[in-house]
């Protein structure tokens, strides 16, 4: 797989004051004693992997800033979670945090009313113009309503990198099982045609995580193999990444089924593809964060202004 070591591009970090309270913001639960930055750093060390996009939890910022500051063997990144319809003020914060070193982008949940035809009026608006001017990334994980509006603000933004979470699924309506695992929709025909769509934007990717919360089968979630070629097919092995979803993958072993997993789903996939997904394509993106795509200084004018 070539000298570099896996990146896994989509884990989570929680405080012990959030661990203590044993579930996040989207109602889904983690064990009491999982989920914190000493127990994700055991676990990539033990695994071999070298780097990390840690999607924040809301509310958990000051923990996370001071939680990797001694870990100069694993390169961490960082995802800023932004809530539904957020005020100017963390707009603006937001937008700050985005010049802190190690931050990789925003991840959304929520873009704006499908209904809104005025881009630029959109909360979020500003974020992802900053995000196309910085060079930084989306992550992006919405429901299926989001999927014209998202479309629209790609072509308005064609620069702006993205990342569509969870091999492209969407939350269910109550979004978590009984155990309290997060549930998503089982990617067919027209959430399929939509993924189709997304991958005709150059700067559109795809994780390959989540599998637990989408496949109706146990690990190697043998109903995902269609759709996981579909994505290879539609999005190409350079627009794909490998993500555990820690901490709901649960143990330590089944992180490592987890990072295994790609070379199963995949048997035709090359070496280097393999390399692209497992850990390339996810430094590629990390680097992005030290250059910006648009030169600042180029005039670049954005469709959604007018």
């Amino acid at each position: 797989m070539g000298d570099l070591p896996p990146v896994d591009a989509h884990v989570h970090v929680l405080s012990p004051r959030l661990r203590a309270l044993a579930a996040m913001p989207s109602g889904a639960r983690v064990p009491a004693a999982g989920g914190g930055a000493e127990q994700l750093v055991g676990l990539l060390r033990h695994h071999g992997v070298g780097g990390v996009v840690v999607v924040a939890v809301l509310g958990d910022d000051d923990y996370f800033w001071s939680a990797f500051h001694e870990t100069e063997d694993i390169q961490i990144w960082r995802v800023l979670a932004v809530g539904e319809c957020p005020s100017p003020a963390a707009v603006s914060r937001t937008i700050e945090a985005l010049s802190r070193p190690g931050v990789l982008g925003v991840r959304l949940r929520h873009l704006g009313s499908p209904n809104d035809r005025r881009s630029a009026a959109l909360p979020v608006f500003p974020i992802l113009r900053a995000l196309a001017h910085h060079g930084k990334v989306l992550w992006i994980f919405t429901g299926i309503d989001q999927h014209r509006l998202l479309l629209r603000l790609l072509d308005e933004l064609p620069v702006l990198a993205s990342v569509l979470n969870h091999m492209g699924a969407v939350p269910l309506a109550d979004g978590v099982s009984a155990e309290g695992r997060p549930r998503l929709v089982f990617p067919t025909g027209g959430r399929r045609r939509q993924l189709r769509e997304l991958a005709a934007h150059p700067e559109m990717r795809v994780i390959l995580s989540g599998q637990y919360a989408i496949s109706n089968q146990k690990f190697p979630y043998s109903d995902l193999r269609s759709h996981t070629d579909f994505l290879l097919t539609e999005f190409g092995p350079d627009r794909l990444l490998w993500g555990s979803d820690y901490p709901f993958v649960g143990s330590a072993e089944a992180y490592g089924e987890q990072l295994a997993w790609v070379r199963w789903v995949l048997p035709g996939a090359s070496e280097r593809e393999l390399s692209a997904i497992l850990g390339g394509n996810a430094r590629r993106l990390g680097a992005s964060e030290r250059v910006p795509s648009i030169d600042p200084e180029g005039g670049h004018r954005f469709r959604g202004d007018e």
